[in-house]
C-alpha cells in the first residue's frame, strides 16, 4: 500500500462508518415499523378464520377468526356487511375453548368451556356458568330460543343443555349414532343403499352440530381418526330420560341399545370433516358441502338424506375446502361462504339451484403478507440504493487520490478501470441476470388475489400441499434456467475473454495481475465472492473500502481471485 493510501485511510474509514451506520439506522427504522405493522391488530398475517360456526346478525356475517400472534388463543369475532364486503372486528374475546356463535337476531351469544358473552351489537354481558362445559362439547345452537350445546361427559354420553340466566340447565341425554361407545354396529350407508358395520370410536375425537330449520332440529356429527372421519345425519334431538342410579349396568350406557342409535344415517366414511362445513340456516333446508357435494333433508330409499354434486356450470374453482351455507332469521336469502386456499374469505349467494360470487373478497393472510413483503423489499431496496449511488459518487471522487491509476507488470503498464465504468458495467450484468426472475415473480404477484393462484399455487400451505409447491417451481423453471445460464455465460466469457456483455459496452476487462486472462476458476470465484463486497446487494460499503484502500483498486473478490480490472479502451505502454 502506498504512503498516499496510508494517508487516506483515516478519511476512507471515516467515510465507510458514516455510510455504514446511516444505511443501518434506516433499515433498522424499516424493520421496526413492519413489525409494528406485522403485530398490529389490524394486520391478518397471523389469522386463521373458522366459518363452521359463522351467523349473520343484522345485515353482517360474523365469523370466528384465532389470532396466533399472541401467547394462547384468542378469538375474535369479525363481521362484514353483506352488501359492500366491508370488514370489521366486532368482538375481541379470549375463549379457554371456542364452542360457536349463535343468534335469534335480536342478540348474539359466544359460547366458551368456562364463559359466554352475550351482545346486542352495542354492549357485551359475560357469563360464567358454574357448569363447566367438557372438552368434546359440540358446537353451540339455537334451542327454543336460547344457546345450547351438546355436552359430551366421561360416560360417552352427550346431554342437551340450554343457557337459562346465565346457567347451563340440563334438559337429557340424546341418542348417538352407532360406533359411538364402545360396540361395533350396523348403519345403513345412503352412498351405496345398504347396511355398512361402523367400528367402535370410543376415545376418539366427535363432534355434534346442530342445526334448527323452524322446530326441526338436523343433527350432524363428526368422528375423526387421525385425517379421516365419517359423517353422521339424523332429524330430531330425540331426548331420553336420565337412567336411575339404581339401573342395571346396560342402561347407564344406553347409546349402544339399538333403539338409542336408530334414525341415524351415515352420510360419508373415510373422508376428512375437519373441512366439513354447517349452515346456520332458519328457512332452508340446506346444510353444508363438503368436497363439492351437499346434503339437505328429503325422502330417498328410506333415507332422511340426499347428496347431490354441484354440476359443472354451478361449480366455482374457489370451493376448494367445503363451504358453509348461513342465512339470516328474518329473511330468505341464503349465502355461502368458502375458505379459500390463501385463507381469505368468497362469497356466495344461492338461489337455490346456482352458486352466484359476491362481487367482493374477504382479504386473505396470503394475499396481505404479498402486499406486505411487496412493501418492505421496495423500502428496503430505496434505502439501499440511496445509500450505495452516495458512497459511489464519494468513492468516484476520492479514487484518483486514494491509489495509483495505473498497474504494471514486467514490461507493460495498463490504466485502471474508473469506479464508475465498473459499476454500469455490473449493473449492465445483473439485469441481464435477474431481469427475467423479477418479471416472473411480478407476473405470480400479480395473479396473487386471482382464483389461477387459488387453483394452481398455494402461497402458504406448502408443507401440506405439495402439489402447489411444484407447480410453483414449474411456473419458475424458465426464470430459473436462464438465470443460471446468463450467470455460467458471464462467468465463461469473463475468464476466456475477460469481458462480459456489461464490460464489453462499457470498455473494461478483467484480467489476472500477471496481465493474462484469469480463466474460469478465478472469474467463478470473483463473481461469488461479490456477495462478500455488496452483501445481500444492499450495500457496497466492503468493497468500496477495499477499492479505496488498495493500490490496484481491487475489491475482495478481486484479491482473493488475484484479479483486477482494467481500462481496456486505454493503450497499453512498454
Amino acid at each position: 500500500m502506498s504512503n498516499r493510501s496510508n494517508e487516506r485511510l483515516p478519511m476512507v474509514i471515516a467515510l465507510g462508518v458514516f455510510v455504514a451506520l446511516a444505511q443501518l439506522g434506516c433499515l433498522v427504522a424499516i424493520g421496526f415499523a413492519a413489525w409494528g405493522e406485522l403485530m398490529s391488530p389490524a394486520s391478518p398475517f397471523a389469522y386463521l378464520p373458522d366459518l363452521r360456526s359463522a351467523v349473520v346478525f343484522r345485515g353482517e356475517v360474523y365469523f370466528r377468526v384465532e389470532d396466533m400472534k399472541v401467547g394462547g388463543t384468542r378469538e375474535e369475532l369479525w363481521a362484514f356487511d353483506l352488501k359492500t364486503g366491508r370488514v370489521r372486528e366486532a368482538i375481541g374475546a379470549t375463549f379457554s375453548t371456542y364452542r360457536g356463535w349463535v343468534t335469534d337476531g335480536e342478540r348474539l351469544w359466544g359460547i366458551g368451556d368456562r364463559e359466554v358473552l352475550e351482545t346486542d351489537g352495542t354492549t357485551t354481558v359475560t357469563h360464567r356458568p358454574k357448569r363447566l362445559l367438557n372438552a368434546q362439547t359440540g358446537w353451540a345452537f339455537l334451542y327454543e330460543g336460547c344457546p345450547a350445546v351438546l355436552d359430551r361427559d366421561l360416560s360417552d354420553t352427550e346431554r342437551l343443555l340450554v343457557l337459562v340466566d346465565g346457567e347451563w340447565e340440563d334438559k337429557g341425554q340424546i341418542a348417538a349414532p352407532p360406533g359411538s361407545g364402545s360396540r361395533q354396529a350396523l348403519v345403513f350407508d345412503e352412498r351405496i343403499g345398504g347396511a355398512i358395520l361402523v367400528p367402535p370410536a370410543t376415545g376418539l375425537p366427535r363432534y355434534t352440530k346442530v342445526v334448527p330449520v323452524g322446530e326441526t332440529y338436523h343433527l350432524f356429527q363428526l368422528h375423526f381418526w387421525g385425517q379421516k372421519g365419517s359423517i353422521y345425519y339424523r332429524e330430531g334431538l330425540d331426548l331420553r330420560a336420565t337412567p336411575a342410579d339404581d339401573s342395571p349396568p346396560s342402561a347407564l350406557d344406553p347409546i349402544n341399545a339399538p333403539a338409542e342409535s336408530a334414525g341415524w344415517t351415515c352420510l360419508n366414511i373415510e373422508c376428512n370433516p375437519y373441512f366439513f362445513g354447517f349452515g346456520t340456516l332458519h328457512r332452508a333446508p340446506l346444510f353444508g358441502g363438503f368436497e363439492g357435494e351437499f346434503w339437505k333433508p328429503s325422502e330417498k330409499n328410506g333415507t332422511q338424506t340426499t347428496r347431490f354434486a354441484m354440476s359443472k356450470n354451478q361449480a366455482d374453482p374457489r370451493l376448494t375446502r367445503g363451504i358453509t351455507f348461513v342465512s339470516q332469521p328474518d329473511g330468505p336469502e341464503i349465502y355461502a361462504l368458502a375458505m379459500s386456499q390463501s385463507w381469505g374469505v368468497d362469497v356466495f349467494r344461492y338461489d337455490g339451484e346456482r352458486l352466484t360470487a359476491m362481487p367482493y373478497h374477504i382479504e386473505g393472510a396470503a394475499q396481505w403478507m404479498v402486499r406486505f413483503w411487496t412493501r418492505f423489499v421496495l423500502k428496503v431496496l430505496g434505502v439501499a440504493s440511496v445509500g450505495t449511488v452516495l458512497l459511489l459518487v464519494i468513492g468516484s471522487c476520492l479514487l484518483p487520490k486514494a491509489n495509483e491509476a495505473s498497474h504494471s507488470f514486467g514490461l507493460t503498464t495498463v490504466q485502471l478501470a474508473p469506479l464508475g465504468r465498473r459499476c454500469l458495467a455490473k449493473g449492465i450484468d445483473l439485469t441481464l441476470l435477474i431481469t427475467p426472475v423479477v418479471v416472473q415473480m411480478a407476473w405470480l404477484l400479480s395473479i396473487a388475489d386471482s382464483e389461477t393462484l387459488y387453483t394452481e399455487v398455494t402461497l402458504f400451505s406448502f408443507q401440506y400441499h405439495p402439489e402447489p409447491a411444484q407447480e410453483l417451481g414449474r411456473l419458475m423453471l424458465p426464470a430459473s434456467c436462464w438465470a443460471v445460464t446468463v450467470f455460467l455465460a458471464i462467468v465463461r466469457y469473463e475468464g476466456r475473454y475477460g469481458v462480459t456483455p456489461g464490460k464489453w459496452l462499457c470498455g473494461v476487462r478483467t484480467l489476472r495481475t500477471t496481465l493474462r486472462p484469469c480463466g474460469f476458476a478465478r472469474a467463478l470465484l470473483r463473481e461469488l465472492l461479490m456477495w462478500f463486497d455488496a452483501p445481500l446487494l444492499l450495500t457496497v460499503i466492503p468493497g468500496m473500502t477495499s477499492l479505496l484502500c488498495t493500490d490496484r483498486r481491487q475489491r475482495i473478490g478481486d484479491l482473493i481471485a488475484d484479479t483486477i480490472v482494467v481500462d481496456h479502451r486505454a493503450p497499453e505502454r512498454s
